[in-house]
């Protein structure tokens, strides 16, 4: 049973590794998206779903030992919660995955705030384009109702003069 529990603790490990590479990519994504480097946020974009695979085979892992130790933990890959498995773990085993646990709170969140950084960096250059598109086609400028005759621009344009009332 040391020997699985120990393998967990690997795994946390592989995982916290798999972590600071996302880190980078995240950190190389920003610096593309500022140079705007088109081919390289298609590579950053494939790396970090690669990524994504290799934590998800990861967390399939550690759920497979905790089934091969017994432990009932009713968990998939898409609901892992990494409390629930360190609670599940008996006395000083608990202690040492609790140890790994939070490093790897920490780079996960530093993963976090980059996306959000990288994110938040997309969306106001998006916004400054759609600014700049409005402003270039005029499609933000509402046309006047009233031309410089005061007839109404809408209106069909007729000449006055082979205009007869009726």
């Amino acid at each position: 049973m040391e020997t699985s529990i120990h393998d967990i603790e690997t795994l946390f490990y592989k995982k916290i590794k798999i972590y600071e590479q996302l880190v980078e990519i995240c950190t190389q994504e920003k610096k593309s998206l500022e140079s705007a480097d088109i081919e390289a946020m298609w590579r950053y974009s494939d790396q970090k779903q690669k990524i994504s695979n290799r934590i998800v085979e990861i967390r399939m892992s550690i759920l497979t030992i905790l089934n091969k130790l017994g432990f009932l933990h009713g968990m998939d890959a898409t609901t892992f919660h990494t409390p629930k498995i360190i609670s599940l773990v008996p006395g000083k085993q608990r202690q040492n995955l609790q140890k790994i646990y939070v490093p790897l709170i920490m780079i996960k969140n530093r993963v976090r705030l980059l996306s959000e950084e990288n994110k938040k960096f997309v969306e106001d250059y998006l916004g400054i384009l759609d600014e700049l598109i409005g402003i270039i086609t005029n499609a933000g400028k509402p046309k006047p109702v009233y031309d410089k005759m005061s007839s109404c621009n809408g209106a069909k344009k007729t000449n006055v003069l082979l205009h007869k009332e009726v």
